[in-house]
């Protein structure tokens, strides 16, 4: 269940255990896009934002983690953009890195620490992330995100 822009929406519920998935979320404008592993899964239309502008305030993943989240998930690379990137975009670049000095990258984080809550973020703005505690619940290296 995603809750964004003062809307709602739920994706697919078909997930497999112990698969990766790549998700993208892109607001156009008019609607959030969200794709699985780079196919659009399901789609809404938010209520328009206030002045029709997309403001970051503050910026939370997994809030509900001690009462609704209970499943294990694992995450890796995490990047906000300044702009809505295309289907294309989203398939070309799933399995690839990025340059975390591109211009329109307004966060990146790796997720690649090794230990710890906090998460680095290697885009030049420098918005480090910190988790909940009981959040992480252990670290893996070297996982191959692509399922082959």
């Amino acid at each position: 269940q995603i809750k964004t822009l003062g809307g709602q929406i739920q994706t697919a519920s078909d997930l497999v255990a112990n698969r990766w998935y790549h998700w993208t979320f892109v607001y156009d404008g008019i609607f959030l896009n969200i794709y699985r592993d780079g196919v659009l899964d399901v789609r809404f239309q938010p209520p328009t934002p206030i002045n029709g502008a997309v403001r970051f305030d503050y910026f939370q993943m997994i809030s509900s983690g001690t009462a609704w989240f209970r499943d294990q998930c694992r995450m890796g690379q995490v990047r906000l953009w300044r702009t809505a990137i295309s289907p294309a975009q989203i398939r070309n670049n799933m399995y690839f890195e990025m340059n975390p000095n591109h211009p329109d990258l307004l966060g990146f984080w790796p997720m690649d620490e090794g230990n710890g809550i906090e998460f680095r973020d290697i885009s030049t703005h420098g918005r480090d992330a910190v988790a909940g505690q009981g959040i992480v619940r252990g670290w893996e290296d070297g996982v191959n995100f692509r399922n082959d």
